[in-house]
């Protein structure tokens, strides 16, 4: 068994929190993952984790050889990116999360243009909307459009994303189109997460900020865009979701002499770990190849 594996696999329990997650993350049994820690504490004659049914947790000796095997792997991966960047093919595997509705419309293309160009690359990709943990889900990349709060991760600017306030044909039929901002607060809106707050900002500069709620909540822009078009209230959703029905009529945007707030989209990776060829390569083509406004 190759040393490098099993500080390769080691490092994967010990950020993955247990064994069985580990496993799923690598694509090897449970019982490989075992028996390749098992040889790597037997080689060490130390004991590097205490482990429980449900997780595992570092010894003292777990914990400075994690620290060290993460210098091990950041100066493989600098070796190999050195001496095998240039146009060698890329192999391995690419974890990577992408929202659901974006991911979709805007990423898939790429992705499969990505792939083809590099047929011995493994990637594996999951559309959610859900916040993932990098680290402990095995994740290399994430795509996130939101303001970034996370001070354990790296970010890189892929695009910046217009959005607008909808309304339904339906909500204009029955309760007519709003005149003035302050109508906004009492409109039931449909929200996004825990959004709270609408900041839009006038042709003179001021900027103002108001207070929306509204009984329906999602974490899916698309569900929200349907309630949306079924008049069931307002929203703030980003062009690549709405452009097409504002132009075919069926969405009104709503004081449009007015800007709304847009935010960006970012690729995201853990702080302090070195990128995998795969993954720089990756973030570069999208970069390059991404149609929306930078």
């Amino acid at each position: 068994m190759s040393q490098l594996e099993e500080i390769r696999v080691f490092i994967r329990i010990v950020e993955a929190g247990s064994l069985s997650k580990a496993s799923e993350q690598l694509n090897l049994a449970k019982s490989a993952v075992s028996r390749r820690l098992a040889d790597l504490e037997k080689r060490l004659q130390t004991k590097l984790l205490q482990r429980t049914t449900r997780k595992s947790s570092l010894t003292p000796e777990g914990q400075r050889f994690y620290e060290k095997a993460l210098l091990v792997e950041e100066a493989l991966n600098d070796l190999h990116s050195v001496f095998f960047a240039g146009e060698s093919p890329l192999c391995g595997r690419l974890r990577v999360s992408l929202p659901l509705s974006f991911g979709m419309s805007f990423l898939s293309p790429l992705i499969k243009d990505f792939v083809e160009q590099n047929p011995q690359l493994q990637v594996d990709v999951d559309f959610s909307d859900r916040k993932v943990d990098l680290i402990e889900e095995g994740f290399d990349l994430a795509f996130r459009i939101a303001e970034l709060e996370e001070n354990r991760l790296q970010a890189r600017k892929m695009v910046s994303i217009e959005h607008r306030l909808c309304a339904g044909v339906a909500y204009i039929e029955k309760y007519g189109m709003p005149q003035t901002l302050k109508e906004l607060g009492d409109a039931p809106f449909l929200i996004y997460e825990n959004q709270t707050c609408l900041q839009m900002l006038s042709t003179d500069g001021k900027e103002h900020k108001l207070n929306v709620g509204g009984r329906i909540r999602s974490n899916n822009g698309d569900f929200i865009k349907q309630m949306v078009l079924a008049g069931e209230g307002l929203a703030l959703l980003p062009d690549f979701l709405v452009g097409k029905a504002l132009q075919e009529g069926d969405l009104v945007e709503l004081f449009t002499d007015y800007k709304q707030q847009s935010l960006n989209g970012y690729i995201v990776y853990p702080q302090n770990r070195y990128l995998s060829v795969g993954a720089r390569r990756f973030i570069d083509y999208l970069k390059q190849n991404l149609n929306c406004k930078k």
